[in-house]
């Protein structure tokens, strides 16, 4: 089983480099990827590549306990941090015994351009993870695969998606730092309305169902509201004239 895992992951990692040489032939290493955060990056040639779309915002792992070709299990969340069986404010996270240890924050993402490849590097005290950006716009839901450790000792993944092509995915903004929630004010709004529409609704179903009551004459206290109303509206019109400093012909003199 284990000589099968390294000859896998051997398999892949030539593969990789096949590809790579040939990218190079094609493309050169002319381009780069500037870091803006662990979210997205921006190419020389002005492309942005933007991975926020991928990660969840809810504090969990997008690939929890993603198994390597080693055998070793790891979760991984793009962008925003996250957390699983005692690991937590994670980029990578890896199973160690019965739990998961952080072996790599979002505040450490370091980003890079290699031949045809973003990658995203995350490091610990003692662990780096590169993570190669595949650009493939069929996947609409992205795919990991994790390599495992490589020989210098890296901890190789792969994130095929179309979020790795530059302008593939727009941005999206973390849920706990958003400027989204509900204020004060807004909330006592909406529960002013709320307790109005309960008393027009029900008053007017009692006004209906037991005293017999139509059309307007079903609101609930119609009779004062039609007197508020008509006093507010009043008392507009003898604000405006006193601010104004006009008489208002519908007043009389005493």
């Amino acid at each position: 089983m284990i000589s099968q895992y390294i000859t896998g992951t051997k398999a892949l990692i030539i593969q990789l480099l096949l590809l790579s040489r040939m990218e190079l032939c094609v493309w050169g290493e002319t381009q780069t990827c500037q870091g803006d955060g662990p979210c997205r990056c921006v190419m020389s040639d002005g492309g942005v590549v933007d991975i926020s779309s991928i990660g969840n915002t809810d504090g969990t792992a997008r690939f929890p306990e993603s198994p390597s070709y080693d055998a070793d299990l790891f979760s991984y969340n793009p962008c925003f941090p996250s957390g699983v069986q005692g690991c937590n404010n994670a980029a990578v996270c890896q199973s160690v015994n019965t739990s998961f240890v952080n072996i790599g924050s979002q505040d450490s993402a370091q980003w890079t351009f290699r031949v045809h490849y973003p990658i995203v590097t995350y490091t610990s005290v003692d662990k780096k993870i590169e993570v190669m950006l595949i650009c493939d716009m069929n996947f609409t839901n992205p795919q990991l695969t994790v390599i495992g450790q490589l020989p210098n000792g890296t901890i190789g993944m792969m994130l095929t998606s179309r979020c790795a092509c530059p302008e593939g995915c727009k941005g999206v903004e973390p849920t706990g730092t958003s400027s989204r929630a509900l204020s004060a004010g807004y909330v006592t709004i909406i529960v002013f309305f709320a307790v109005i529409g309960v008393y027009l609704i029900l008053g007017t179903s009692i006004n209906c169902a037991r005293y017999g009551k139509t059309g307007s004459e079903a609101i609930p206290n119609y009779s004062f509201w039609s007197a508020y109303f008509s006093l507010v509206q009043e008392g507009f019109r003898f604000t405006k004239h006193a601010v104004c400093c006009t008489k208002d012909e519908s007043y009389q003199s005493i």
